[in-house]
């Protein structure tokens, strides 16, 4: 996370370490302090070497271990450091030792005298012996001090030059992590490299500030056009884990983004980057997503991923879109627009967080293959979900939809057809998520119903689904649907009609079925059929 100075008091005092010094004995180092930042060197204690400047300890800070605070041992008693550079720098010579320092020249003019001036003296100017002078019209060589100053303006420029070099992926670091914080992101990162347009870091890893919900890691993350006014973000062969409860997540997000609205005007694009949704950080992920290319558009945007795994269940690639909206997320399965999709989700960051699930003519065989059910042909479903998550208690909803174009098979009923079905349920789920249960299931079709249960129990890795339903269907509808069905045309629907109206009595029906998601292909479906038919009229 990265730390803003403004927030340590007026008197803090930090350090950030940059690269190695030329002789490799020390580190470059930005200290910045109340009164303003300044670049220097920093260099062990060694003994028998003389102490230049400061004696300081340094102490990294457990949120940013690369921010180091720094405590004063020793204040300074010296000139600073660019008065007199260090010993490493000065050229060998031979003979005794030369001592000159500044302490020495000091106390040599306090005893001795320093230079005499000679401003106001009066010397006879008096040529010196051999001398000659010019000859009419030539040109005067310049002074000493007129060629001092453009080198002497020429070595400050390269010294600043060399500063700014030294120092500049140090400040570009600070920078980018405090603007990183101020749009809601922590990030940590190995390198950088600033180019046209563009800023790119490294080995990155980044979270969301105040949120232990998610966690993140690129390779690359790459800001545009700048992190200073940065409007999309891209994420290169990353890997994104998101830990709780759909509850926890709907809650930190929306609390999230209640903090740093900022960020949500900002664009997220990825490339061939992982998701991973697991209800805690040692438990195995319920949802897998890989290969996934994200590309933004506006306030939305597309998804494409190369496989996806749901509770085990390799469902394959999915290719969905997204929009963002001021009450949340809506999400929407296939290459088409919202309006075009026949599945949608709506993640809605309200008062008590809620997810509405909407099918318009979803196949039923998308469904119910990767579950290990049998084809259900070509049968379609229009219905909605709507999942509340209120605190500190269990999922709480309802379902209701109509299923069309249901052909049921089997010896008994080959050819049967029928009509919609109509389906509603209470959802129930417990506060952990580890079970959801559809209570009160009912199926209608014409004089048929059926009403039972459905229980999902979430394992260690995937999870069981399994159910009955149970009722009663009149013999007369059975034997008329049959007879149509066989006879065919106008002829097999008036056939129909007449044995319907002849036949009277009930079939009692009771369908069970279980599916563990570690094996879908092992899922059992049992129909048990109980005939109580009679002719009328007998």
């Amino acid at each position: 996370m990265a730390t803003d100075p403004e927030k340590d008091g007026e008197h803090f005092d930090i350090a950030l370490l940059g690269s190695r010094t030329q002789d490799g004995g020390g580190r470059q180092v930005m200290r910045i302090r109340p009164d303003g930042a300044s670049l220097g060197e920093i260099r062990p204690l060694q003994e028998g070497h003389p102490i230049y400047g400061e004696v300081i300890q340094l102490k990294p800070r457990q949120e940013a271990p690369w921010i180091y605070d720094v405590s004063v041992a020793v204040p300074s008693k010296s000139p600073p450091l660019n008065k007199t550079p260090p010993p490493e720098t000065f050229p060998a010579r031979h003979g005794p030792a030369q001592v000159a320092t500044p302490t020495y020249r000091e106390n040599w003019e306090r005893i001795f005298g320093g230079k005499k001036s000679l401003k106001g003296v009066n010397l006879p100017m008096q040529p010196s012996p051999g001398w000659i002078p010019p000859p009419p019209g030539a040109r005067r060589a310049p002074s000493r001090s007129s060629i001092r100053w453009p080198l002497v303006l020429g070595g400050a420029l390269g010294g600043l030059l060399l500063i700014a070099l030294l120092s500049h992926r140090i400040l570009f670091r600070w920078v980018i992590e405090h603007q990183a914080s101020s749009l809601g992101l922590s990030l940590r990162f190995q390198d950088l490299s600033v180019g046209l347009g563009t800023v790119s870091v490294t080995e990155a890893r980044f979270g969301l500030l105040g949120q232990k919900l998610l966690v993140g890691e690129a390779d690359t993350l790459e800001f545009e056009p700048s992190l200073l006014r940065a409007s999309r973000v891209i994420v290169k062969k990353g890997r994104i884990v998101v830990v709780g409860s759909l509850r926890t997540v709907l809650e930190g997000v929306s609390q999230w983004r209640s903090a740093h609205g900022k960020s949500s005007g900002i664009e997220v694009a990825c490339r061939d980057t992982s998701l991973e949704l697991r209800d805690e950080a040692t438990s195995p992920p319920w949802l897998q997503v890989s290969g996934a290319n994200a590309t933004p558009s506006g306030r939305g945007g597309r998804v494409r991923t190369g496989g996806v795994s749901l509770f085990g269940v390799e469902v394959g690639p999915v290719s969905f879109g997204w929009m963002s909206r001021s009450q949340g997320l809506s999400l929407w399965l296939g290459e088409g627009g919202e309006s075009a999709s026949h599945s949608r989700l709506e993640l809605l960051s309200t008062q008590v967080p809620t997810v509405r699930i909407t099918l318009q003519g979803a196949p039923l065989a998308s469904l119910a293959q990767p579950l290990g059910f049998p084809s259900t042909g070509s049968a379609v479903l229009d219905g909605q979900a709507e999942l509340a998550f209120p605190a500190g208690q269990g999922l709480v909803g309802k379902m209701s939809g109509v299923v069309r174009g249901v052909k049921v098979t089997g010896a008994e009923w080959s050819g049967l057809v029928l009509g919609p079905v109509t389906l509603s349920a209470r959802i129930l789920g417990t506060q952990d998520g580890n079970r959801v249960v559809l209570e009160g299931l009912t199926a209608q079709s014409g004089g048929m119903t059926l009403q039972g249960a459905v229980d999902w129990t979430q394992q260690l890795i995937g999870g069981i689904l399994r159910g009955q339903l149970a009722g009663t269907v009149p013999c007369g509808m059975l034997l008329g649907k049959a007879v149509s069905a066989g006879v065919g045309g106008a002829l097999g629907n008036l056939a129909g009609t007449v044995a319907s109206a002849a036949v009277g009595g009930q079939v009692s029906i009771s369908v069970a079925f279980q599916v563990d998601t570690r094996a879908p292909r092992t899922g059992t479906v049992t129909p048990q059929i109980g005939v109580g038919c009679n002719l009328l009229g007998f």
